[in-house]
């Protein structure tokens, strides 16, 4: 989708009319990042540099096969930064809205 979005604004968005300004959202978790497919997207998407995607990834250490360190050791973060992704850390995130909707506006940027 945020693939697609890019290729409509390159082809339809005009100086002075942006008409396609469009950011794409996912929601992923621990588990989500642990599945192949899902680190080779977000790869293709940290090299194609596509800054209207959004993913808000909920690193709460748990799985559906048991806790994190179970199955895994590796920094999420350091993984998806050296994609070429930015990421923004929240640590209330369980608790303060605010704070998710401050880093999405700060995403946005």
């Amino acid at each position: 989708m945020a693939i697609a979005s890019k290729q409509l604004a390159a082809t339809y968005n005009k100086p002075g009319f942006p008409l396609i300004q469009s950011k794409i959202y996912c929601t992923t978790g621990d588990g989500g990042l642990m599945e192949g497919v899902a680190v080779e997207a977000m790869a293709v998407a940290g090299h194609l540099g596509l800054d209207n995607l959004i993913v808000l990834y909920d690193n709460n250490a748990v799985t559906c096969d048991g806790p994190q360190e179970w199955i895994v050791s590796e920094n999420n973060n350091a993984k998806v930064q050296s994609m070429g992704w930015r990421t923004i850390d929240i640590f209330d995130g369980d608790t303060s809205v605010s704070s998710i909707v401050n880093a999405i506006n700060l995403a946005k940027t």
